[in-house]
């Protein structure tokens, strides 16, 4: 792909700087989403360009063509690349047009291949057909139709300015009527991660480590040094410890920031023991919320994730529901901790639904070990924005490979 850099700089210096702001009318729901797209924070911009994918309001495309304008993070690019795969050629040419295509010219050379192909996918479809791939034929077909481009898009504008034929009975609205702007019911989310990436995020791993444990630790040793990574990234001042337990607790690492040094304690794990049903996971919890023990932050957002197959004692249920309330309103901490639960039994786990609730948090059935890593992710920001997350968390992945 380097042999375009030439031919496309010159082609990018000859095209259109930007259209007129004016031209383009942005649905009033969607202000609060352009607002997060102005966002200083790259993690916010893209987590709201890839929010706009679910929108199909006027103003959309163009909100995602003034982000890569300006736009250098490649997870927010390809974040609002993937959100314009998805539009229409008459959106993409009214809203977007010529800088659209300039901008798509450029990043068909980006290092990233994801990137590159959605860059190709959006191309073609704002020309409406296929377009060479060889930089010469590239560089022709971007200075022949441009400006056949600018006078399409001007054409669809002015169609879309005409007011809009009143229904049967219906009353016209004032030509200076105010229009009230929704409320912005993302706020919590982006609000919630703008907190987590300046106070930091601690995650405790409670883990049965019996027999029938085998396939799921295989899968988290192999994959421990990765989830740290993935996170850190989300959330720099993160930091992840590790608790096992069979009818009795073990530290295994305390918070640390260190993920070769959380995949080692996992590597040391050999799945073993039990043979009675029930297990000691109310005491792989408590271990687990030992200040002493952990280290827990005073300010850091602090989840705890309990992973088993098999549930804890009856006798010791009511206790541990307890402790949980207790912990949860703990006045030493700035934010209450968070206790999740996944459920590697096919059925699932009984009490484990009940210790969520009583944390907070969230239960989760894991189908397929294979998702173990992508659900401590997303259960790692808590129950509240997990099914609203792990979708984006996804796609980060995937930009990030």
């Amino acid at each position: 792909m380097s042999r375009l850099a030439v031919p496309l700089l010159v082609a990018l210096l000859l095209a259109p700087a930007a259209w007129s702001e004016e031209a383009v009318v942005v649905d009033s729901r969607l202000k609060p989403l352009g607002r997060w797209l102005a966002q200083e924070d790259p993690i916010l911009r893209a987590m709201a360009a890839f929010e706009l994918r679910h929108h199909d309001d006027p103003g959309a495309v163009h909100l995602l063509v003034r982000l890569l304008q300006q736009e250098q993070d490649p997870v927010a690019v390809g974040c609002a690349l993937g959100s314009l795969t998805a539009r229409s050629r008459s959106d993409l040419v009214a809203e977007g047009g010529p800088v659209l295509a300039g901008l798509l010219v450029k990043l068909v050379a980006h290092e990233n291949r994801i990137l590159r192909q959605r860059a190709w996918t959006t191309l073609e479809t704002l020309a409406g057909k296929t377009v060479a791939a060889e930089a010469t034929d590239l560089r022709l077909w971007w200075l022949r139709h441009r400006d056949a481009l600018a006078k399409e898009q001007a054409a669809l504008l002015a169609a879309r300015r005409r007011p809009a034929r009143p229904h049967a009975g219906g009353v016209p609205p004032a030509p200076d009527e105010s229009v009230t702007v929704p409320a912005d019911r993302n706020s919590d989310l982006y609000d919630y991660v703008a907190e987590l990436r300046r106070d930091g995020l601690e995650v405790c791993i409670v883990m049965d480590h019996t027999g029938s444990m085998g396939q799921v630790i295989g899968r988290a040793r192999a994959r421990a040094a990765s989830l740290v990574k993935r996170i850190a990234w989300l959330v720099p001042r993160f930091r992840a410890g590790l608790v096992t337990y069979d009818d009795a607790p073990r530290l295994r690492m305390a918070l640390t920031t260190d993920g070769e040094a959380l995949q080692e304690a996992f590597g040391k794990l050999v799945a073993q023991g039990g043979g009675d049903w029930e297990e000691g996971v109310d005491k792989g919890i408590a271990l687990a919320l030992r200040q002493e023990r952990m280290a827990w932050s005073a300010k850091a957002w602090r989840v705890i994730i309990v992973i088993g197959d098999a549930p804890p004692h009856m006798g010791d249920v009511q206790p541990l529901l307890k402790r949980i309330v207790k912990a949860r309103n703990d006045p030493l901490y700035v934010h209450s901790v968070i206790v999740s639960t996944v459920s590697t039994h096919e059925s699932g786990v009984d009490h484990f639904e009940a210790i969520a609730t009583a944390g907070g948090g969230i239960h989760v059935t894991l189908g397929d070990t294979r998702r173990l890593e992508a659900e401590l992710v997303a259960l790692s920001f808590g129950a509240s924005f997990r099914d609203r997350v792990q979708p984006w968390l996804d796609e980060v992945a995937l930009l990030r490979q």
